[in-house]
């Protein structure tokens, strides 16, 4: 079969998008640059094996059709992290040192797949094949960068939904994430902060409306605690901040401060109002996070 110059068109430019010439990869490059592209095949939901993508990386031997159906295959995974993240032209001349995931060399499909197949990672700094880093925060010019030649920045463009939690309505970078798995309240605080999380400091009146509602909402049914506990006999969040015994939030007679009870649950059967609890007890929690540089 012999392939028609449209689709001899459009697999050269997808290789010359994509890849460098073989000569400019090193085998080491070169076995990053197939999982990068195996890894963002699955997300939009392909299968490319590592012999298949073989070819993407300049091996020959594979027949006219399996060489034009992976190059629609590259692009569309191409298409899908063109789309999955926008590039901000404001932080073109920046590099964040913090809240740095990894670092690898690649081109910037490599560097835009191995963010998108990092569950945790939200934005990444490029310049060309020599430097990649992926952060676990969004980066504004407002926050405290460092000045660096020639690198881009691209973020990703929905970030709490990417993190898997939910944005809280009136700010920004802020969001909070549901744990349905039952622990005490010293695996919880692990359980977070292995997702770059902490149990959840709803400080902020709108915060705990928000959570009552979405609890609700999605039909949760299950006393849930969030990240205050009584240390010296004053209510105080994760964040340092004071949950105040005169909180309207708390449920009728709360907190009764009965043995033990010093972590604080949302109680179900009050529309999730706010109850003290014993921190012993296994239960559903909330994470919270900011994904926004200061």
């Amino acid at each position: 079969m012999v392939r028609s110059k449209v689709r001899d068109k459009v697999w050269e430019s997808t290789r010359s998008t994509f890849i460098e010439s073989e000569s400019s990869l090193s085998p080491a490059s070169r076995d990053e640059l197939k999982v990068g592209i195996m890894a963002a095949a699955r997300q939009v939901g392909m299968a490319i094996s590592a012999e298949n993508s073989n070819i993407m990386l300049g091996q020959n031997g594979k027949s006219d059709w399996q060489l034009v159906r992976l190059s629609q295959l590259c692009w569309e995974v191409y298409e899908y992290l063109e789309t999955a993240f926008s590039r901000v032209p404001s932080m073109s001349n920046k590099m964040a040192t913090s809240n740095m995931l990894w670092q690898i060399s690649g081109s910037k499909f490599a560097c835009l797949a191995a963010c998108a197949t990092d569950a945790r990672c939200v934005s990444c700094f490029l310049d060309g094949q020599s430097y990649c880093s992926g952060h676990s925060m969004i980066y504004r010019p407002t926050s405290s960068l460092q000045d660096s030649q020639g690198l881009w920045y691209y973020e990703v463009e929905d970030p709490a939904s990417k993190l898997g939690c939910v944005a809280v309505p009136g700010e920004t970078g802020y969001c909070v994430k549901l744990n349905v798995n039952k622990l005490s309240w010293s695996d919880q605080v692990t359980a977070c902060e292995a997702e770059n999380m902490r149990v959840a400091s709803l400080t902020l009146d709108s915060r705990v409306t928000f959570v009552q509602q979405y609890l609700l909402g999605i039909g949760h049914a299950q006393a849930t605690t969030i990240g205050a506990q009584l240390v010296s006999g004053t209510w105080t969040w994760i964040s340092g901040d004071i949950l105040s015994f005169a909180s309207p939030h708390w449920g009728p007679g709360e907190p009764t401060s009965g043995p033990g009870e010093d972590c604080v649950i949302m109680a179900y059967g009050i529309n999730y109002q706010l109850n003290d609890g014993q921190c012993g007890t296994l239960k559903s929690f909330l994470c919270d996070m900011y994904f926004v540089a200061n």
